[in-house]
């Protein structure tokens, strides 16, 4: 059954009005404190969640994570039943929120460090990560999941009951499900949700490759590849993965995408995996925006909506963090990632 975008798609406009500008994110990137960060979004009307007076950097996270979870309910509501745009975005998150969380409490770090970055869903809201983040063990976060009926609960389950947790086994329980839950999607999107999620199936085993590359493990690397995308295949993203390093790493990857649409993100040698998964998400408003204008009926519109709820959250939580450290402003603007109007 075709589904019918244009609910979705006027709501996820209406929502994109209230998002930061990029003029409003350089001029913040100004700012002496994230105390005057918070008065300044308190002002723009851009949270939708209140602020102390004096708000910290951590303040002004959760508030950005509220306002996210926010804007994705009133989404729901518009979608429908399993809407496949909303299960693809939810998938990478959810893969995002468990991958951190897990690593988190195996190397007993803050809860707040634990949660940086991380977005709400339906499956994982906002108190069931907070509750998460507060796990003393793996095993506990795994117990939990099972409670809530998780897809991934049994696969961490069974993992987490080892005197040492392998995150490499993790990673490969968190792959699996998310390329099944991204393959469910696509079959059920159109031609824009199929191409996005393509590519960013080639992205995620791009990333994968960066921070396997030094390790010697052939099986790993075989076992973390998701099939299903258009420029990587398993041979490059091997060579990739098994190269002596992560600039090696890089080169090859190069090489895989050059003629691509994705070559630009691999013309300066990302060896970073953090920073290749910024550049992707420039990379990605960019081609939805095009994609909006070619097909304003389909699925592009609230897929680029999302990416800018996902650009939007990184950087204030980059400006909150920076202007807390005393980040030059020069370099906190460089580091943007919403688009310019």
């Amino acid at each position: 059954m075709r589904i019918d975008y244009t609910p979705l798609d006027a709501r996820a406009r209406g929502l994109a009005l209230h998002l930061c500008s990029r003029e409003e994110l350089e001029r913040w990137a100004a700012l002496p404190d994230p105390a005057a960060l918070g008065h300044a979004l308190a002002m723009s009307g851009r949270l939708g969640a209140p602020l102390p007076a004096v708000a910290g950097a951590a303040d002004i996270e959760q508030a950005e994570r509220r306002t996210v979870a926010y804007y994705l309910a009133r989404l729901v509501r518009w979608a429908g039943p399993a809407n496949p745009v909303l299960d693809a975005f939810d998938a990478e998150q959810e893969r995002r929120s468990l991958r951190a969380l897990v690593r988190g409490a195996t190397e007993g770090a803050p809860a707040e460090a634990r949660l940086a970055g991380l977005l709400p869903t339906p499956r994982l809201p906002l108190p069931v990560l907070a509750e998460l983040a507060q796990a003393r063990s793996p095993r506990e976060i795994a117990t939990r999941l099972v409670v809530l009926g998780d897809p991934h609960a049994q696969a961490l389950l069974a993992l987490t009951g080892q005197a040492r947790v392998d995150l490499l086994e993790v990673e490969l329980v968190l792959s699996r499900e998310l390329a099944e839950r991204w393959r469910g999607a696509a079959k059920r999107g159109d031609a824009t949700l199929r191409e996005c999620i393509r590519t960013r199936i080639d992205l995620v085993n791009a990333q994968a490759a960066l921070e396997l590359a030094g390790s010697e493990s052939e099986v790993a690397a075989l076992s973390l590849f998701i099939a299903g995308g258009q420029a990587l295949d398993r041979n490059s993203f091997l060579a990739a993965a098994t190269a002596a390093s992560r600039s090696a790493a890089a080169a090859t990857l190069a090489r895989a995408f050059a003629g691509g649409t994705l070559a630009d993100l691999f013309a300066r040698t990302p060896d970073d995996p953090a920073q290749l998964e910024v550049d992707a998400l420039v990379h990605t408003i960019a081609a939805l925006r095009r994609r909006s204008r070619v097909d304003p009926l389909g699925s592009a519109p609230v897929q680029l909506f999302l990416a800018r709820v996902d650009a939007q959250s990184t950087d204030i939580r980059r400006l909150a963090w920076g202007l807390a450290l005393g980040v030059p402003a020069t370099t906190l603007r460089e580091g943007l990632v919403t688009p310019w109007s």
